[in-house]
């Protein structure tokens, strides 16, 4: 199996955070504009959690502070683009404007720079350091003695990303309960990575049960499916990854990778996430109620297993009613519905974990 790129490494926290601090950042140079210097609010501690969750995905600080720098940008050519519009540019307050949000991001800049050089020299003196890089590495296919580490990565493997407090003991018992030799890595205040090894097939059905009767509250547990040898140890964790996606949107404390891959991956690629909504939610949105029956009708259609007459009884309308409104499905879509079926009901699921996905605003209309 080949070896995975460096960009595969980055925790979905990381990436969950980076869209998030998109907001949090421009409502604080919006904040900071709208006050004067003196009163300017202090920085968002996201913003801070996101520099140091850089810092320990290896993301250059160069990366990090480009993106603040592009942000910035927009927001200049906003508001010259609004002050252009009420006919005010060279104006006193549009200077005033300027020089505040000129201020601001020189303060911001150095701001993110020490927060993410003081996780460096954190990581840099933890003892758990190196051992996260070997990990890394191996991950990334390169060669690394696996002597060194107590594991056998020639069995089978489960792979696990846990976050919040208690989830290192609490994998340890896990492994206890399937029989299974564990390694764990992690540094503190960050999502923990691990495997559960064995010789034999574990059996990760029961993985669920055993979360749900002893995993700490507050934290939570994302789960791969079963690999083998190296190169599925290296699957499984990155499946474990993508369910960790799933368990930050839906808040739950337990995912697995099988139980939804297609919404995992979705949720994993922003070009494939966008294609969904143009192509599967915007046409019926154009619908006078904004689509609600249209939507409604699919939900149930799939819950039904994709009998029209089952999704009638639960609408409490006719099988004929189902049947039209899935032709008119079809018409906005421009596709037959059964040639595009698993791309429709996942477009719908990626509504359960994201409703903005459904804000006509967000999608051309």
């Amino acid at each position: 199996m080949g070896a995975f790129s460096q960009d595969e490494s980055v925790d979905p926290e990381y990436t969950v955070g980076l869209r998030d601090s998109v907001p949090v950042a421009l409502e604080y140079g919006i904040e900071c504009i709208e006050s004067s210097e003196r009163s300017a609010p202090p920085l968002p501690t996201s913003l801070y959690a996101q520099a140091r969750l850089a810092a320990r995905n290896g993301v250059k600080l160069d990366a990090v502070i480009e993106r603040y720098v592009g942000g910035y940008t927009l927001l200049d050519v906003f508001l010259e683009e609004a002050a252009a519009a009420e006919g005010v540019l060279g104006s006193t307050a549009y200077s005033e404007i300027r020089r505040v949000s000129s201020t601001l991001i020189r303060r911001l800049i150095p701001d993110i720079g020490d927060q993410y050089d003081d996780e460096v020299q954190k990581l840099a003196a933890s003892p758990e350091s190196a051992r996260i890089r070997q990990v890394r590495e191996l991950l990334e296919g390169k060669p690394v003695d696996l002597t060194q580490f107590n594991y056998d990565f020639n069995g089978f493997h489960i792979g696990l990303v846990a976050r919040g407090p208690g989830s290192d003991s609490a994998i340890k018992g896990l492994a206890k309960d399937l029989d299974c030799i564990s390694l764990i890595i992690g540094p503190p205040d960050a999502p923990v990575w691990a495997w559960l090894g064995r010789r034999s097939k574990p059996d990760i059905s029961a993985m669920e049960t055993l979360v749900s009767e002893g995993w700490p509250s507050q934290s939570a547990v994302a789960v791969g499916e079963i690999g083998r040898g190296l190169g599925g140890w290296r699957l499984t964790h990155l499946q474990a990854r993508a369910a960790l996606l799933l368990s930050l949107k839906r808040g739950n404390c337990f995912s697995r990778y099988g139980d939804d891959p297609i919404l995992a991956a979705l949720l994993q690629d922003s070009l494939l996430t966008e294609s969904f909504r143009q192509m599967y939610l915007a046409p019926l949105l154009s619908e006078p109620d904004g689509g609600a029956n249209l939507l409604t009708t699919l939900r149930a259609y799939f819950a039904a297993e994709r009998n029209a007459a089952s999704a009638a009884t639960v609408l409490d309308v006719t099988r004929q009613t189902v049947k039209n409104r899935l032709r008119v499905v079809e018409d906005k879509l421009g596709r037959s519905l059964a040639g595009c079926m698993a791309e429709v009901e996942a477009a719908l699921r990626l509504t359960d974990v994201d409703p903005g996905q459904l804000d006509r605003r967000q999608i051309g209309h």
